[in-house]
């Protein structure tokens, strides 16, 4: 499955708004768990990608707010889908090592997971993988309401290993 989006990857990263919902829709494809979330792209650049998760009852917790896990989703997906436009998922295994969320506020409304990376990160991350077995990418993704409140900071450490150095391959 990962081959076969990897062939198509080139139409999910660029900047244009069929891209956008062509993502969307291929995350859901690529990652089931998802899917009932309704994650939509809102932003996605080479340092920069938003992604909306809706106020819908799916995602709600006991309490009719936004569940704490699905909040946790949000900001490891943020990480995962900048890793994959500056990667791609042809040549590399992007695997979450470890995820720790922060919750400041409740989520009583749709929110926005926010992830910028910097030009020298990125660089770097290359160049480590460039030399070496694998590399560790930390991210950081701020969640907001669409009020503008904070309602959590998720930070994400992946692992990264190029397909080649894989012993088995999906």
């Amino acid at each position: 499955m990962l081959q076969r989006f990897a062939k198509i990857e080139h139409l999910f990263f660029n900047d244009n708004p069929v891209s956008k919902k062509l993502l969307s829709k291929g995350l859901k494809y690529l990652i089931p768990f998802n899917s009932p979330l309704g994650f939509d792209v809102q932003d996605i650049d080479q340092y920069k990608v938003s992604i909306k998760l809706p106020h819908r009852r799916k995602a709600f917790n006991h309490v009719n707010s936004i569940h704490a896990c699905a909040i946790a989703t949000l900001g490891e997906l943020c990480a995962g889908v900048i890793l994959m436009r500056n990667l791609g998922l042809s040549d590399y295994r992007l695997v979450l090592a470890h995820l720790e969320t922060h919750y400041t506020y409740q989520a009583k409304k749709s929110l926005v997971g926010i992830i910028v990376v910097t030009p020298e990160q990125i660089d770097q991350l290359k160049n480590d993988l460039d030399g070496g077995d694998t590399s560790m990418f930390l991210g950081e993704t701020k969640i907001d309401d669409i009020d503008g409140n904070c309602v959590a900071i998720v930070k994400t450490k992946w692992q990264l290993k190029k397909w080649k150095k894989v012993k088995t391959k999906l």
